[in-house]
């Protein structure tokens, strides 16, 4: 577990901390780095609690992530296909 984890710290590093500009170059993303730093710190404050929120602090970390991303409009609720829906089977 721990080899496939620090494995897949350099990908969550990349995505987290680089963008791209307009011109396709790789450039650091200061946003993604702040969502990223609330998002880890949130699981360490919440692993040090107990009772239910001490159980599942990775859960309640993520939603802090998604909600900080949310607010600095890093997260886009267009659908991919306007007028399609897509249904299992087709």
């Amino acid at each position: 577990m721990v080899v496939i984890g620090v494995g897949l710290s350099a990908t969550a590093a990349n995505m987290a901390f680089m963008g791209t500009d307009a011109a396709g170059a790789s450039v650091f993303n200061p946003q993604g780095a702040l969502v990223a730093a609330v998002t880890l710190l949130a699981a360490v404050i919440f692993s040090g609690r107990g009772g239910i929120v001490g159980t599942v602090p990775v859960l309640l970390a993520i939603i802090v992530g998604y909600a900080v991303a949310w607010a600095f409009g890093m997260v886009d609720f267009a659908p991919d296909r306007p007028g399609r829906v897509e249904r299992p089977g087709q």
